[in-house]
């Protein structure tokens, strides 16, 4: 290792901020301190998307804060104001406090919002490595802490630009940026199986239950309640005669902590039933005694977005406990009529949607369903055999699923603590080991 350039020297220049470093004590040989702004240029291209309506676009919807890449994305032709452009290879950086940890490395070119920032690495500068350097954490809580404005805070690049970080030579920035890319690769490849599983389920379920395929046979009336025709045998209950339906405390969202116990937040529901567990909302014990109360969310258990993202659900897996917070309701079925895996399916399927919709109460520009609401939301019930035959069928699945969630999250604790000890130089890679 060879001593650190002396940041004093850094200070001497006229006008300079270098007010923080990321750089460590020592580097070792081979390796320099350099500014951030050495590193990447910003690109502000804004066009008028309409231009290019095929191109794909990504807001801040699109960006998960955990992940390096976009989670989905829209089209070019669903906007209409002038949006920023970006190629392949560019990296989007949320200038939006409290969006900082939205980071990804696109492998599109595009548009994007310009609630983004488009960055794009020098020449000499390895793409996964610069990445990799803003999304580390310790430089998200930089950003965090310098942002400027009140109601939107904003990324303020010109202190950024100053932060000093250690650089190493390309061909082990391309082997840091390698090594943490295939983590990120795994990762991906865990949400792909779980986006899998979840079609695959949700498609067994519109067999049994809304095209009742496996029940052409038996013989069927209509009922008023569902405005559909089903078996004979098969019964339509209320939600709350099959579930307790328990509402959030309605006070002052706690505060977070470093350490402390499980919060559920609406963000925190995914796209398909699952719950993100990546980043949790920490609480002291007394609050969490306090929102405890009425109900502590345990495995099985279903959460159901009552205002903002209406409708949205999500199960609680094994292992996992939590306070709900503001804006959720949670399910718990009586196993005896309503299994966790028929839950899970029955809240996420076509006929759910379209009962929670029918029930969604337009108040001026806000949705809302209301607790009374769903204890209303009616329930298709087969008899039991043909209950647990479905179970039989899914429970792999939703076991795929779970284990792939908390695979997922130990890569992520794994990257997040492998990265700032490789861009330090306090752990290197072999560049013999294969």
């Amino acid at each position: 290792m060879t001593p650190q350039k002396d940041i004093s020297e850094f200070n001497k220049e006229p006008e300079s901020k270098h007010k923080f470093s990321l750089a460590p004590e020592e580097i070792p040989d081979g390796w320099d301190i350099v500014r951030i702004g050495e590193l990447k240029e910003r690109v502000s291209n804004r066009v008028d998307p309409q231009e290019f309506p095929e191109d794909k676009y990504l807001s801040l919807k699109h960006l998960d804060k955990s992940s390096t890449r976009a989670k989905s994305h829209g089209y070019a032709e669903e906007v209409s104001s002038k949006k920023y452009r970006f190629k392949e290879g560019d990296i989007l950086f949320g200038r939006l406090r409290p969006y900082f940890r939205k980071v990804i490395k696109t492998e599109f070119g595009g548009v994007c919002s310009t609630d983004m920032d488009v960055i794009r690495p020098k020449e000499g500068v390895d793409r996964d490595f610069l990445h990799y350097t803003l999304f580390r954490q310790d430089f998200i809580n930089i950003a965090d802490k310098t942002s400027t404005g009140t109601r939107m805070p904003r990324a303020d690049w010109d202190v950024l630009d100053d932060v000093l970080v250690a650089l190493p030579p390309m061909e082990e920035q391309k082997r840091i940026g390698e090594a943490l890319n295939n983590l990120d690769s795994k990762i991906d490849s865990n949400k792909r199986v779980i986006s899998l599983c979840n079609q695959v389920s949700q498609a067994i379920f519109r067999n049994w239950f809304i095209e009742l395929e496996p029940f052409e046979e038996e013989p069927r009336s209509y009922r008023d309640g569902i405005g559909r025709e089903i078996p004979d045998e098969w019964q339509v209950k209320q939600m709350s005669e099959v579930a307790k339906v328990v509402d959030c405390l309605h006070s002052k969202k706690p505060d977070e902590q470093d350490y402390g116990n499980f919060y559920i937040e609406v963000n925190d529901i995914g796209e398909n039933g699952e719950l993100a567990l990546d980043n949790k909302y920490l609480i002291s014990a007394e609050d969490y005694e306090k929102w405890t109360r009425r109900i502590t969310a345990k495995p099985g258990d279903v959460i159901i977005s009552k205002d903002g993202r209406v409708g949205a659900v999500a199960q609680i897996p094994e292992g996992v406990e939590g306070a709900i917070g503001r804006n959720l309701v949670c399910i718990r079925p009586d196993k005896e009529q309503l299994s966790p895996p028929l839950l899970r399916e029955y809240m996420l399927s076509p006929l759910m949607k379209a009962e929670i919709g029918r029930k969604t109460l337009s108040r001026s520009i806000f949705e809302t369903l209301h607790v009374s609401e769903i204890e209303d939301l009616r329930v298709i019930l087969p008899p039991k055999e043909v209950r647990q035959a479905f179970d039989n069928l899914v429970r792999p699945l939703h076991e795929q699923i779970n284990h792939n969630i908390k695979e997922s999250i130990t890569l992520e604790q794994v990257r997040n603590t492998l990265l700032p000890e490789l861009l330090s130089g306090h752990v290197r890679i072999d560049p013999d080991n294969n």
